[in-house]
């Protein structure tokens, strides 16, 4: 990603789920660096970038409104689908990646 005020690429962070991110001060890590996060991370923490590919995992961040917190990603399946076509505003917050 670059920063559109200078010639240079952001540091970046990816954030996983297990314990050991427990020793991290996440809010010094943000300030510093883009963070990218996986899945339930959105519980504990607000990530710029959230990826979810499981089908439950998807929609609990849809549930949770974490899609309107960070740029989601999710994994494109019917179910998914049929509730973009459904709710217009919500493909303004999820971008769908496909197995391409």
């Amino acid at each position: 990603m670059k920063n559109p005020n200078h010639n240079h690429l952001y540091p970046a962070t990816i954030l996983g789920n297990g314990r050991s991110r427990l020793a991290i001060d996440l809010d010094q890590v943000h300030a510093k660096t883009i963070t990218y996060g996986c899945n339930a991370i959105y519980r504990d923490f607000i990530t710029d970038y959230l990826i979810a590919l499981d089908g439950a995992m998807v929609f609990e961040i849809i549930d949770a409104n974490a899609h309107l917190r960070s740029r989601f990603y999710a994994q494109s399946q019917s179910r998914l689908d049929r509730k973009l076509a459904q709710s217009p505003n919500l493909k303004d917050y999820v971008t769908i990646i496909t197995e391409n």
